[in-house]
């Protein structure tokens, strides 16, 4: 399957998913976002398992949610996501989250560094953003 500049996973709001008032979790979203990165990055090749191939693993650096609307039991949603960009040592992936009606209920930025895998007792060493990922970071002009 071709991976393309965005990715989208629907989600169906469980009732192990919500707080007493009924409304998703924040913990429960923050994973919907982190599975369809998962899923993103697995298809454009750069997912977990293709990083510890390489003694690489991604590490979440900084993390902005901002909720819209609060999401409640039994309601689908789509969580989009797309890479934005890397400067310096980071990476940067963007995320929207709509309604059945494609309504923004959520929105989020992310920074991820990459960092070497060593034994225990050796430092971990933060890399540069790789060139393969250039390809697939959306400008503002395409979100």
């Amino acid at each position: 399957m071709a991976a393309g500049k965005k990715h989208s996973e629907h989600f169906h709001v469980r009732p192990s998913e919500v707080d007493f008032r009924g409304w998703l979790s924040v913990g429960c979203l923050a994973g919907y976002l982190q599975d369809t990165a998962g899923v993103h990055a697995n298809l454009l090749g750069f997912g977990v398992g293709d990083l510890l191939r390489k003694n690489m693993t991604w590490m979440l650096s900084r993390f902005r949610l901002e909720i819209l609307r609060r999401t409640d039991c039994g309601e689908d949603i789509t969580v989009t996501t797309w890479p934005s960009g890397s400067e310096k040592l980071f990476t940067y992936r963007e995320f929207s989250v709509t309604d059945r009606q494609d309504r923004l209920v959520a929105k989020s930025s992310t920074a991820w560094l990459t960092i070497e895998i060593k034994p225990e007792n050796q430092a971990k060493k933060i890399l540069r953003p790789q060139k393969e990922l250039e390809p697939f970071y959306l400008s503002e002009r395409d979100r």
